[in-house]
């Protein structure tokens, strides 16, 4: 799990989207987490949210829809083409000093043809379990460095 900072002035305590909008990955330090990903080209309908769990830790989901023509060749050749979208959302949770945490992944996979969207699900077995939406995994393989270089996203 990679931890990350809120390092800059602008971070409002009281604000969770913004602490982590403004925050920075270790990984990728001089661009914070609102600008990568509210600036990926492949990402369409994008939300932030928040939440606070029952036992008061603060929780942050980026929500985004991501097109088949972003995602990475190598990957999309396994999916049926009947899968046209995938929504990809990235869980943030706040630490008690405002630093968080990222992860998990899920990716939500879906299509006009749901049959062809389940018949992929359970090609996957055990890991991808089938939603209302489509078919879900927890993401294993998801590189953020695709969405902070602008480039096809790999993961499922």
């Amino acid at each position: 799990m990679l931890f990350v900072l809120c390092s800059s002035a602008a971070c409002v305590a009281d604000d969770p989207i913004e602490i982590v909008r403004q925050g920075v990955l270790k990984a990728f330090p001089t661009t914070t987490i609102g600008q990568a990903f509210d600036n990926y080209e492949g990402f369409s309908k994008t939300t932030w949210e928040t939440e606070t769990m029952p036992n008061g830790t603060r929780i942050v989901v980026f929500t985004a829809e991501l097109p088949r023509e972003y995602w990475d060749p190598s990957v999309a050749s396994d999916i049926p083409t009947a899968i046209d979208k995938a929504t990809l959302y990235i869980q943030f949770t706040l630490n008690a000093d405002d630093t968080f945490s990222i992860g998990p992944y899920t990716a939500i996979y879906s299509g006009a043809d749901f049959t062809a969207v389940e018949a992929f699900c359970r090609r996957k077995g055990p890991l991808a379990t089938m939603t209302e939406d489509g078919c879900g995994k927890i993401c294993t393989s998801f590189s953020l460095s695709c969405i902070y270089s602008n480039t096809p996203l790999f993961f499922f």
